[in-house]
């Protein structure tokens, strides 16, 4: 529960593996405590920690951004609607 604002589900999935846990033990923790609106925070939370700001950036940059956050494990669907959430436009500048 203290690592979801940072983590995706993913790459919490890929940690506690790590640990030696069952993964159908895992998937059933994180079904409890992880939500769409969960990935969504994370994502926002991700962008204000690395100062981005997609009306400021440019294509390069947004790209830069968006690779980052597929690496932490986040899905294209969860990026995008994370980026709609985040300062009023998504990931390619486009407005809501």
């Amino acid at each position: 529960e203290s690592r979801k604002g940072t983590k995706s589900r993913r790459e919490l999935h890929a940690l506690l593996s790590g640990k030696g846990l069952d993964s159908l033990l895992i998937e059933e923790v994180l079904e409890e405590c992880c939500s769409g609106e969960d990935t969504e925070a994370a994502i926002q939370n991700l962008l204000r920690r690395k100062r981005f700001d997609p009306e400021d950036s440019t294509v390069k940059e947004r790209q830069k951004m968006y690779a980052f956050l597929a690496r932490k494990g986040f899905r294209t669907y969860s990026l995008n609607g994370g980026m709609l959430g985040y300062k009023g436009r998504n990931l390619i500048g486009q407005k809501r």
